[in-house]
């Protein structure tokens, strides 16, 4: 790792990659093409230290690249389906040390491809942290607002005691958000948001933000799509998560607290897959409201829920595990309503066989559920 990586200054247009040939890998990638991209200069990476990987940021000309390669990777940003684009790392070879944590940033989802192995001992996080997104998560900063994305949580409503109103609602993705909590007096809080997306996760679409609350609301998990031409291969303790931002705590009066985010997506593609790690998409949990409240937990890299805000009226947990909707808020301090969490994102697995080895993984949102899926990845 010892210089930034440059950004490529082409971009390309993908569609819903199953245009033109792979340039070296052995099957078509979901949402992207390498067609026309020159990989023969790629090389291997080996990732010792912690690092930051940052993609493309929407709308600001924001310039790809980080600290965690060695200038042995193509970027370069590419168009999807939809019409959206994603930032695309490009490498022979990417080996994550156990002792090393690669970070996400940046406004775009990212995808990561090998045109060999892929061997993660560390980490991948691509967690959104409170109200701060990555990697195409979508955040709402604003107060009593409709959270932004397509399953943006119900905004709370109130900002002083003699207007009793509600805290802000989960967002949902595959998962439903939960419902912000209602002071005494308020009309019943809105239900959630409909999910949205699909179980291929394609186009590669990041987690919404919660409804705001009187301090905003927790940001939606980021968007990551991992693709080795060879074997994936995740070691224990190892993990990925993509989780939502946790809620903010209200204040007290009738300013109510923010719903967390719901999970984001990560779709894993290669020849042969084999985890003994941890996926995670989870929501966030809602804030708390009253006297001495928090914020709500981000979405951790388990099967274990995201924490609600603490406090006069304590926040919903987030989603987890079997569990894909996010918690309600309470209204126990009598002036400020707790925030919904977030509901789950997705998780999907192609592979040659459409079974990747999953011994003594953990996947959240689990395996039984809808909200993680395995397929076949495409022919060429």
């Amino acid at each position: 790792m010892e210089a930034e990586t440059e950004a490529a200054t082409e971009e390309t247009g993908a569609g819903d990659g199953e245009a033109g040939a792979s340039s070296g890998l052995p099957f078509q990638p979901s949402n992207i093409s390498l067609a026309g991209v020159d990989t023969s200069m790629v090389g291997d990476e080996d990732i010792t230290e912690d690092c930051v990987i940052t993609t493309g940021t929407t709308g600001s000309g924001g310039t790809a690249g980080g600290d965690c390669f060695d200038n042995n990777v193509v970027i370069v940003d590419m168009i999807q389906s939809d019409n959206t684009k994603v930032t695309v790392f490009i490498a022979n070879s990417i080996r994550v040390e156990s002792a090393a944590q690669v970070t996400v940033s940046g406004g775009l989802p990212l995808v990561v491809v090998t045109l060999g192995d892929f061997t993660l001992l560390g980490s991948l996080d691509g967690h959104s942290q409170g109200s701060s997104a990555v990697s195409g998560g979508y955040s709402q900063s604003n107060g009593n607002t409709v959270g932004t994305g397509p399953g943006g949580g119900p905004a709370g409503t109130g900002v002083a005691e003699s207007t009793p109103g509600v805290g802000g609602g989960g967002a949902s993705y595959c998962g439903l958000g939960g419902q912000g909590a209602a002071e005494m007096g308020a009309a019943a809080p809105p239900m959630a948001t409909a999910a949205y997306g699909n179980a291929t996760i394609t186009p590669l679409v990041a987690g919404s933000a919660g409804g705001g609350g009187a301090e905003g609301s927790g940001a939606g998990g980021g968007a990551i799509q991992l693709v080795a031409g060879g074997t994936f291969a995740m070691m224990t303790g190892s993990f990925v998560n993509v989780g939502g931002g946790g809620g903010p705590f209200g204040g007290t009066g009738g300013q109510n607290a923010g719903g967390g985010g719901s999970g984001g997506s990560l779709l894993i593609e290669a020849t042969t897959v084999s985890i003994a790690g941890a996926l995670a998409a989870n929501g966030g949990a809602g804030g708390a409201g009253g006297p001495g409240s928090a914020a709500g937990g981000d979405g951790q890299p388990s099967a274990t829920a995201a924490a609600g805000g603490t406090g006069g009226s304590p926040g919903g947990a987030g989603s987890a595990g079997t569990t894909i909707s996010g918690s309600v808020g309470t209204d126990t301090a009598g002036d400020s309503a707790g925030g919904g969490g977030g509901g789950a994102g997705r998780i999907r697995i192609n592979s040659s066989t459409a079974t990747a080895t999953l011994t003594g993984a953990t996947l959240s949102p689990d395996p039984t559920t809808t909200c993680m899926t395995q397929g076949t990845v495409k022919p060429l």
